[in-house]
């Protein structure tokens, strides 16, 4: 069976330095993030769990860049409005930290929501 989520973090400075931890789930034609603020000093969640469910027909593109220690998935929306509330998204982008270990995983998932986001897009374009 396939694994169609990804852990990830992502760190940014928000009244000083924050870091969410949360999940990136693949389902049929969205993507749903589930993320929660945790305090660095303590590991503790400072917040309760969100989440922000991204329709295929809202996303520009999706991508993943891998590093030497750790991968970045990138998520571009077509609108600003769409990625309100996701922590350190700027412009309708956010890029989600993905541990190496996670990393090959990661890139299995990214592959096939591209191939269903494509598959997505052919399928409006027929209905015109």
């Amino acid at each position: 069976m396939k694994k169609n989520t990804i852990p990830f973090t992502v760190t940014h400075l928000e009244n000083g330095y924050t870091r969410e931890h949360g999940l990136l789930h693949l389902l049929k034609e969205t993507i749903r993030i589930e993320f929660e603020q945790i305090d660095p000093a303590t590991g503790l969640a400072k917040s309760g769990i969100r989440e922000i469910e991204l329709s295929f027909d809202e996303i520009e593109t999706l991508a993943i860049h891998k590093g030497w220690f750790s991968a970045q998935v990138i998520v571009e929306t077509k609108s600003l409005k769409t990625l309100e509330g996701m922590p350190g998204a700027q412009q309708g982008r956010c890029v989600l930290k993905v541990k190496r270990s996670d990393t090959k995983a990661a890139e299995r998932t990214i592959s096939s929501a591209r191939v269903r986001l494509s598959e997505f897009r052919l399928k409006y374009l027929d209905d015109d």
